[in-house]
């Protein structure tokens, strides 16, 4: 059993340094920038400030309460780089993020070279920079990328361990394999399973090579995919007698956007958050109908397929690394019908990646000289009330306030105004409320009438927010 031709060490250390290099040029320039906050980067960094503040590692908790939207993925890096640096700022709880992005491009470098050639995986992995799905996700704090970092890493490992035919070392790519699907599988559930069943399943397609799972190797992966799964469940688990555990992983667990959607916007949704280079996904599709099975587009496809079928919200964003990938093999091919689009292609990447670098480092502090519309009505906010004032938010989340006055002593958060009311009644002398303009005319009533000291008036977003405090005599 030959073992698939791939290039020297020394030189696939290089080129792994010149990835690091061009992925850095083309993502750092996003994580010091204010301008843009990405929705719920404010809620993921908060969440990482309060683990750090608090030293818990393993429960984390959103303005004092416990989260049970998901396991702490991301939070605990950024929790440790806030700890280890001492500094509360985007910059910081982005990194995490800006790793597991950089992480993504070499697991598709390594996937392109298992699957096709040097120059193939090259271009998969600069084609992947370039989508702005997948670009963005590595600039914002969310955890999304850490947890497609894991699946890309899965399905390198679980690929290479079928063209080794060493058996250790077959046993330990496949342990990497198991641990990273299941340290994915605890915050995406089984659908973080897919694309690498997908691999296991389509790359010896035609590849005499490499050998799938022998039957004494699958108890090695489940153990590995359970260790993987045991990171944060057992130690959870230990606190509460797995109270919290079932809370988060369980049946009724809350999930933020599980709504279902059909195939079709599925399917659309990956297309546009994949563009421009999306619109060379025909010229793959036709290459496969010329020369038959691609492994690429085929695992591209399945995993997708899987995704949608496997319990859990559906995790397009795996499959960007096989959509680049497909998407290079396609435009390197020598006999593509249209050899301009070719050049085209291949004159495309490297704009659209420049394009995102003059985008964040002058375009968007030009547009937006202020900041962040959400940042700023935070900030501007919490300098007037001051270190100790009550804050209750209306029908608005209370990270963002949280965040930028690094405490959540203090910051509250109601969804109608008689429970608005009544807080800012108890809370006493002083207190504030951030509301929209019907909002704060409706808690005006219900305090009886009282004249409301308007502290600041803010566009954010596309409704006007009010910073208000009751004045403490009734007109």
């Amino acid at each position: 059993m030959a073992e698939p031709d791939r290039p020297p060490p020394s030189t696939t250390l290089r080129d792994s340094f010149l990835l690091l290099a061009v992925g850095l040029a083309a993502l750092l320039p996003g994580l010091w920038q204010n301008h843009e906050w990405a929705s719920g980067e404010s809620l993921h960094a908060e969440i990482g400030r309060e683990m750090a503040v608090r030293g818990d590692w393993i429960v984390p908790t959103r303005l004092g309460g416990p989260w049970v939207d998901e396991p702490p993925t991301v939070h605990v890096p950024i929790a440790a780089l806030i700890r280890w640096t001492g500094s509360r700022s985007m910059f910081v709880a982005r990194l995490p993020s800006l790793a597991a992005g950089l992480a993504g491009v070499l697991a598709t470098f390594s996937i392109g070279l298992l699957l096709f050639d040097r120059r193939v995986a090259w271009m998969g992995a600069l084609v992947l920079l370039t989508f702005p799905a997948y670009a963005n996700t590595a600039r914002a704090v969310r955890p999304d990328l850490a947890v497609g970092a894991l699946v890309f890493l899965s399905s390198a490992s679980v690929g290479w361990g079928m063209a080794r035919r060493n058996p250790a070392a077959r046993l330990a790519l496949f342990v990497a394999g198991g641990i990273t699907a299941g340290m994915a599988t605890l915050a995406k559930g089984p659908t973080a399973l897919a694309f690498p069943l997908a691999v296991v399943a389509l790359v010896p397609v035609g590849r005499p090579g490499f050998v799938r799972p022998r039957w004494f190797e699958v108890p090695v992966l489940v153990v590995a995919l359970a260790a993987g799964i045991a990171t944060w469940t057992v130690p959870a688990w230990t606190r509460d007698g797995g109270v919290y555990v079932r809370e988060v992983l369980g049946p009724a667990a809350p999930r933020v956007g599980t709504e279902g959607r059909p195939l079709h916007e599925q399917v659309e949704r990956l297309l546009l958050g994949h563009l421009p280079l999306s619109i060379f996904l025909p010229l793959a599709i036709g290459r496969w109908s010329r020369h038959g099975f691609s492994a690429a587009l085929a695992i591209c496809g399945a995993g997708l397929l899987l995704a949608l079928a496997l319990p859990g919200k559906p995790f397009l964003l795996a499959a960007s690394p096989f959509l680049a990938l497909a998407i290079a093999e396609a435009v390197l091919a020598p006999d593509l019908p249209f050899p301009w689009l070719a050049t085209f292609a291949r004159r495309l990447v490297p704009l659209t990646i420049f394009g995102s670098i003059v985008y964040f480092t002058a375009v968007l502090a030009f547009v937006r000289p202020e900041g962040d519309p959400d940042f700023v009505f935070a900030a501007k906010s919490m300098e007037r009330v001051g270190p100790e004032t009550a804050v209750v938010c209306v029908s608005r989340r209370g990270e963002d306030f949280a965040w930028v006055a690094g405490r959540v002593e203090g910051i509250y958060e109601v969804y109608n105004c008689d429970d608005a009311a009544r807080l800012v009644t108890e809370l006493g002398p002083g207190t504030c409320f951030v509301a929209t303009v019907q909002d704060r005319d409706a808690i005006a009533e219900r305090l009886g009438g009282r004249r409301l000291e308007i502290l600041l008036e803010y566009e954010a977003g596309d409704r006007s927010w009010f910073l208000c405090r009751p004045h403490p005599m009734a007109e």
